[in-house]
């Protein structure tokens, strides 16, 4: 990305040219994957915040599970067993961001637990 005449590398994300969202033909600063993983996050943690939700065993384990898909995307394009497209990218990294927030609030939840 250049702002002015520096450019600012973005080393969170590769964003490959074929996998990242263009809109009116500029490329996003991130892929597809990312982009999905950082709206999932916010979503989840502004909904968390809001809810005063405890998430418990339970919000881990379906952290976990929603974790999955992405993961599954990933490795099985990783391995050149099938090639993943845009919307798939950006609904597992949805999923993927969602099951992030879930996993670091129960972990959260627990350490809290123990250290009162």
């Amino acid at each position: 990305m250049k702002i002015g005449n520096r450019e600012i590398k973005i080393v969170i994300c590769h964003r490959i040219p074929e996998r990242t969202i263009h809109i009116k033909g500029r490329p996003l600063p991130l892929c597809a994957r990312c982009a999905g993983i950082f709206i999932g996050a916010l979503w989840m943690m502004l909904y968390l915040l809001f809810s005063w939700t405890n998430v418990g065993l339970f919000g881990f384990l379906i952290g976990v599970i929603l974790m999955l898909p992405g993961a599954i995307d990933g490795f099985t394009q990783l391995f050149e067993y099938r090639m993943s497209n845009n919307l798939l990218r950006l609904v597992t990294g949805l999923l993927m961001g969602v099951g992030e927030v879930l996993i670091a609030k129960a972990l959260a939840e627990f350490a809290f637990k123990i250290l009162t």
